[in-house]
């Protein structure tokens, strides 16, 4: 995580299936969720909406992953809910998350690829056992693209493809410096992929701290090696916004604006 002072340095964190099982598993994880359930036996989900239904199971709005040592299952650094099965479904499909990207590996990328990229992590962190048919059903692009893609991400980024069982796992070692962090709701923008993908490529490109990028169009296409149309369609879109004098470009989306 970023700071303003530095911190002592952390761990990398790894989205995998076997660390969550273990959470899950715990006796600690355990008490806290009979707990949660024994104070709370209704969704509060549906009794905010003046609905009241049994509760059966606990979510923790802010995902255990994000912490690392003892924080990890302690009550003191979890928000949680109960809810029904139903909302938690409902609920499950609209999370979004922040990811971060390491910029090095993003400017070695095409478009598409950065794109793929971006969708693969996303698949991941939110589900641990996805396949590449989860990908494909993310990125809407066909299951050799796919491919090739992720024997690229695994030559050239923080991507490890554990072929041993009967189907690939993937896991993701986020990267500790030279990095920016892109929400998941850009997924939700009514743009194609390439000009998303050149928008997490773009992203490299800004200032420390800031979320203006002091390019010019032409040498956008130029340094960056994009088109025109690209770029336009991100302006139009509302992603992203031009300076009065045209000399930089701005970041308005929220999913971009993380620093």
């Amino acid at each position: 995580m970023p700071y303003l002072k530095k911190p002592n340095k952390q761990p990398s964190r790894t989205f995998n299936r076997e660390e969550r099982q273990k959470i899950y598993q715990s006796t600690k994880w355990k008490e806290l969720r009979l707990a949660k359930l024994m104070q709370q036996p209704l969704c509060e989900l549906c009794l905010a909406k003046g609905i009241i239904k049994p509760a059966e199971d606990i979510h923790h709005i802010d995902s255990f992953m994000n912490y690392t040592g003892t924080k990890k299952t302690s009550q003191k650094h979890l928000t949680l809910i109960t809810l029904c099965l139903s909302v938690k479904s409902a609920t499950q499909k609209n999370i979004t998350m922040n990811i971060k990207l390491s910029i090095p590996v993003l400017q070695a990328l095409t478009n598409n690829e950065a794109f793929t990229y971006f969708c693969t992590l996303v698949a991941i962190s939110k589900n641990p056992d996805s396949t590449i048919k989860d990908i494909v059903r993310i990125t809407g692009v066909s299951e050799t693209t796919i491919f090739n893609h992720l024997k690229k991400f695994e030559e050239v980024a923080n991507l490890t493809i554990d072929r041993t069982g009967c189907s690939n796992k993937y896991s993701y070692t986020e990267p500790t410096k030279f990095f920016v962090t892109i929400d998941s709701s850009l997924l939700d923008t009514d743009v194609d992929r390439n000009v998303i993908g050149f928008l997490i490529r773009f992203k490299c490109w800004s200032r420390i701290a800031s979320n203006i990028v002091d390019l010019s169009l032409n040498r956008i296409v130029h340094e960056i090696g994009v088109q025109h149309n690209t770029v336009y369609s991100a302006l139009e879109a509302g992603l992203v916004e031009r300076s009065d004098k045209k000399l930089y470009f701005k970041f308005i989306h929220p999913s971009l604006c993380i620093l």
